[in-house]
């Protein structure tokens, strides 16, 4: 759990209180009625799997990517996404602390983590889209 740490703004006619988590993202909550959370990133990855071993796939995925994922700083989790309309289709939801600690995962390493999830899985998927996203969400009161 990030940990939070709390300051008050000086101007008196913000009222605002500026909230930085661990890794210095900062976020803030304004008095009355918009509340934006903090900021987090996702790498977004849309991926065309055999249908014949899609739930294979998911289940590898697990035991492969996400446990490796999940040793380095800044892995905040990950979703799966199954389509019911189409069984070939499957989106990876990554959600990370920043840019940085993604970013920071070396690249050797990550082609080993592909080279084990290659080697169970053959070539039964091709990834076909990816995407970055910052994420930041507004709440009404």
């Amino acid at each position: 759990m990030p940990q939070i740490r709390v300051m008050m703004n000086k101007n008196p006619s913000a009222q605002c209180l500026i909230l930085t988590n661990l890794f210095l993202q900062p976020y803030s909550y304004k008095f009355g009625t918009v509340q934006r959370e903090a900021t987090m990133v996702i790498e977004w990855l849309k991926v065309m799997v055999d249908p014949d071993v899609r739930e294979q796939f998911v289940q590898t995925d697990e035991e492969i990517w996400t446990a490796a994922l999940a040793e380095y700083p800044g892995f905040l989790g990950k979703d799966v996404w199954i389509s019911p309309d189409n069984l070939a289709e499957v989106i990876l939801i990554v959600r990370w602390s920043s840019f940085a600690a993604w970013d920071a995962i070396p690249p050797a390493e990550l082609e080993q983590i592909e080279a084990r999830f290659r080697e169970a899985m053959g070539d039964t998927y091709e990834i076909v889209g990816s995407a970055r996203y910052q994420v930041r969400k507004f709440m009404r009161q």
